[in-house]
């Protein structure tokens, strides 16, 4: 093979590369914010457990995973957009903030009216507010990391070498 067709061969090569560059840097991301779910940690760093459940009422489904109840908030962790040069990944749950970087303030609550059935009389609930102090811990599952980066550059340097292994079989 020529010098002029190995260019065209290297250089057909590397835009491929940069094409698929994006959706696999921001795989890589999304698959880093599964799994600090699946470790229950942030880059090794383990979440704040939960506080004493019984002191607030019953213990609803005892030992399961942090910031997992019904896998809604993991299911939504995906890529957002994505550019010819960057790529976001994030989630559309309005409370995925508040786990990712922590939160402490006050909530107002809407009480819809209804009536409540008890065992010997039923009683009418007005519909109504209430504000409540909540403090949420941060358990960060995605953003900025040095394990991250790393992980992100052996991604790049896989699509390449990917890349590079076409023009060496076209060579033969």
């Amino acid at each position: 093979m020529d010098a002029n067709k190995f260019n065209a061969a290297l250089s057909k090569a590397v835009r491929s590369a940069l094409l698929r560059l994006p959706s696999a840097v921001g795989n890589e991301a999304v698959n880093f914010a599964l799994d600090n779910f699946r470790n229950q940690s942030w880059a090794g760093e383990a979440w704040p457990k939960r506080k004493n459940p019984t002191r607030w009422g019953k213990v609803r489904r005892p030992g399961r995973a942090l910031l997992v109840d019904t896998g809604a908030l993991r299911r939504s962790v995906r890529i957002t957009r994505l550019d010819a040069d960057a790529v976001w990944i994030g989630s559309s749950l309005p409370y995925a903030k508040a786990h990712n970087e922590g939160f402490s303030g006050d909530v107002v609550q809407s009480v819809k009216g209804h009536t409540r059935n008890g065992v010997s009389k039923v009683s009418t609930v007005r519909a109504h507010t209430r504000t409540v102090r909540q403090r949420l811990p941060k358990r960060q599952f995605m953003g900025a990391h040095p394990l991250l980066a790393k992980r992100l550059i052996s991604a790049i340097e896989a699509e390449i070498l990917k890349e590079l292994q076409t023009i060496n079989h076209s060579l033969l």
